[in-house]
């Protein structure tokens, strides 16, 4: 999950602290789930989809696939923005 929320994060140009705040946590503490040595908490992820107006479905979905299919980053962040980008068309 870490790499989607970064992932997230940077394909909406926000910089960490920015969303740190917006999420009510420190900047340490949103590198730590970043790197994957946190692990969200659900109520977190909650904030996140508000945040990114994204549904917290969406954001597992994502890790699903991405695990599913052993994304490259790359390729995930490929997949996260057609999904955004058509969301935001319709």
């Amino acid at each position: 999950m870490n790499e989607i929320l970064k992932l997230l994060r940077i394909a909406y140009g926000y910089k960490p602290k920015e969303v740190a705040v917006k999420l009510g946590i420190s900047p340490s503490m949103l590198s730590q789930i970043e790197s994957g040595l946190k692990k969200p908490t659900s109520e977190l992820l909650e904030k996140y989809g508000k945040v990114f107006k994204i549904r917290v479905s969406t954001l597992m979905f994502f890790d699903e696939e991405r695990k599913e299919k052993d994304l490259k980053y790359q390729d995930l962040l490929l997949m996260m923005l057609k999904q955004i980008c058509e969301k935001k068309k319709g």
